[in-house]
């Protein structure tokens, strides 16, 4: 049994739900159970009934050593093998308390400063470099870094083939709150490019959505506002522009090769969204309370100008096994 704690809701967002579903499907794949413990029921698939053989929600967080202790009786009691960790809260006092009992686990991290008491340390940012890890002579864990080991659901994998269109973009923000940078580019570049077609995805779990709806209506016709579809890949193929926050839908514009304007929607978010602006992905801009419509507007303009540059920085980039990368080093470590 491989167990996933992680955490998810409308205020952090859904990447860290999506990306360790991802990897349990496949772990799943490949004859392991699998269990997530932590995100609301609310938030269980049709799917997940299918794949996860226990799913049990945490409605609180006390502290780190009391959570650390209720996932040692969980995976007990469950027979479980290894533990993934991905939640920001997690810190060296829960990794040590686990540890202490032999335990062997991965942890999704961001924190270049942390010391990680683990076995198999996941950065996928294309920032990330072992020499980045201040502590990397002080840990026996194996680093799987960068942008090969980026995590994309099947239904990306499956519908690979780009089929773009000069005039459409794609606006996405990911499942949770956009922190008004939706609002941003339909007063910015949506009104100030009116030749362009506008796809906005939004998740029901927004809470700004209502006011997107009223902005749409009273401002704009040359833009679609679509929350939670079903079609997510064909949008994402459709497209020739993608403007986003700096989280996991870099990566999904990455593979299909989309120029992207980045909007860090959150501070974990800045050195990811630099580093798809150092390899030509596009243009990072700014913190989304730091960005003006202006130079949304003029970075717009350049990236249409540029398209064809970024095209050819982005080839390569992200090939979609990533997931199965992960897998196999988590099994190999069971075994």
């Amino acid at each position: 049994m491989i167990v996933f704690r992680t955490d998810a809701n409308s205020s952090i967002g859904f990447g860290h739900l999506i990306r360790c579903r991802a990897v349990a499907y496949t772990i799943k794949n490949m004859g392991h159970d699998v269990a997530m413990i932590g995100p609301s029921l609310l938030y269980k698939t049709k799917e997940d009934d299918l794949v996860f053989k226990h799913w049990i929600p945490i409605d609180s967080w006390e502290d780190s050593f009391q959570d650390a202790c209720f996932l040692l009786d969980v995976y007990k009691q469950i027979n479980g093998k290894f533990i993934v960790l991905d939640d920001y809260r997690i810190n060296a006092e829960y990794l040590n308390t686990l540890r202490s009992y032999g335990i062997k686990t991965l942890q999704f991290q961001a924190n270049f400063n942390a010391s990680l008491n683990v076995n198999l340390i996941l950065n996928t940012s294309p920032a990330a470099t072992k020499e980045k890890y201040h502590f990397s002579q002080l840990t026996n864990a194996k680093f799987l870094l960068g942008a090969k080991y980026a995590i994309l659901r099947d239904e990306f994998l499956n519908n690979n083939i780009k089929d773009s269109e000069d005039d459409k973009v794609l606006v996405c923000f990911g499942g949770g709150s956009d922190r008004g940078a939706i609002e941003l580019t339909l007063n910015s570049v949506c009104k100030h490019f009116p030749n362009y077609q506008f796809t906005i995805i939004s998740g029901k779990h927004n809470p700004n959505n209502e006011l997107l709806k009223e902005i749409i209506e009273s401002l704009h016709s040359n833009v679609n506002l679509m929350i939670n579809p079903n079609n997510v890949p064909v949008l994402y193929s459709e497209c020739s522009f993608m403007i986003t926050a700096g989280g996991g839908t870099t990566f999904e514009a990455a593979f299909y090769r989309i120029p992207m304007l980045i909007i860090a929607t959150d501070e974990k978010q800045i050195n990811q969204s630099k580093a798809w602006s150092n390899l030509g992905a596009g243009y990072y801009i700014g913190p989304v309370d730091k960005v003006s419509s202006e130079q949304l507007i003029s970075s717009f303009d350049s990236l249409i100008t540029e398209r064809s540059y970024f095209e050819q920085k982005l080839t390569g980039l992200v090939d979609g096994l990533g997931k199965v990368r992960i897998a196999q080093e988590i099994i190999q470590l069971i075994h």
